[in-house]
Order: C-alpha cells, then structure tokens, then sequence
C-alpha cells in the first residue's frame, strides 16, 4: 500500500516539476532552464545524502565501475525536462501528461517485449484508446472555439487556440476596438 501513494505522490511531483520547469524556462530559455533543473537537483540529492546517505559509497573506485550506459537515465532526463520546457507552454497540461503516459506504456510494452517475448494486446487497446480520446476532446476543444468566434462573426488568429484561457478576453471581438458605426 505504501508503494502505491509513493508512486502515485511521484506522479504529483513529476506535473508540478514539469510545470514549474516550463514557466523557468519562459525566463531564461529552455537550456538554461533545463540546466537550472539539474543543479537544483544536484544540491537537493547531495544535501540528503550528507544528511541521511552514505557518500562513503561515492568513492573513486565505485564511481569508475559504473558502466557507461548507465549514465542514460541522467540523459534521458535532460532530453525529457528539456522537450517538457518546449510542450507544456504550448498544450494544456493534461495533454502533455496523457501524451507522455502514452510515450511510458508504449516503451514499457516494447520492453516487455524484448525481456519477456510478452505482448499485451489490452493494454496496446489501451493505449489506443487513450489517443483516440485525447485526438477526439481536442477536435472538440478547437470546435467550440471556432464556434465561439464565427458566434461572435470575427477570425481567430492564429495563436488563439493555443493561448491560456486567461489570456482570451475577447480581444478579437470589435466592441473592445473603437466603436463601430452601423451601415446605413
């Protein structure tokens, strides 16, 4: 039972790193913000472990054991806080969270597969499933923005549909320019 409120208080944590990750890197760049990320995390995991680790076990000897491979995961987390940077300004973070849990199954399946000669046709269904829904609630989401505007008998832009929806306050509509005159 604990592994499971650990792995679902991970998941919590890994949204809000994403999103605080993506407003740093709306103020320094999305390199910067990613290098950022790093060495705040680098303080935070070398003060536990002189608090509550072993950094007798990070001697010069161990450390050059380490296969070079293994060294992927710290890799694989810069391409993801990097590539979240670029995401998550741009679609809602919902999104961005199914796209990446589509991402983790898809891997995870194909693993499996290559470990285990597995292949789990529901949870592939699953997945399936999932796209088709988010595809679906986007077409939906993008419609009922079109018709709010043709309602309002104005275009959008083209930045309209992806802007925040603190940022739509009818800016496109002619009531907030000068008055417009009716023809005669």
């Amino acid at each position: 039972m604990i592994a499971l409120f650990i792995a679902v208080l991970s998941g919590v944590f890994v949204i809000l790193s994403m999103i605080i990750n993506a407003n740093l890197a709306k103020y320094v760049g999305v390199f910067q913000g990613t290098l950022i990320n790093y060495l705040a995390g680098l303080l935070g995991m070398t003060t536990l472990m002189l608090l509550y680790g072993n950094m007798a076990d990070l001697n010069p000897e161990t450390i050059s054991s380490i296969p070079i491979w293994a060294l992927g995961g710290g890799l694989c987390g810069v391409v993801i806080v990097a590539s979240m940077n670029v995401v998550i300004p741009k679609i809602p973070t919902v999104y961005s969270t199914l796209l990446l849990f589509i991402g983790q199954i898809s891997v995870g399946l194909f693993v499996d597969y290559l470990r285990f000669d597995l292949i789990e046709t529901f949870k592939i269904a699953g997945v399936g499933l999932v796209l088709v829904g988010i595809t679906y609630n986007n077409y939906v989401d993008q419609k009922q923005v079109a018709d709010e505007m043709s309602s309002k008998n104005t275009a959008p832009d083209d930045d309209y549909l992806n802007e925040p929806s603190s940022q739509k306050n009818d800016k496109n509509t002619p009531h907030n320019s000068k008055k417009q005159e009716q023809p005669a």
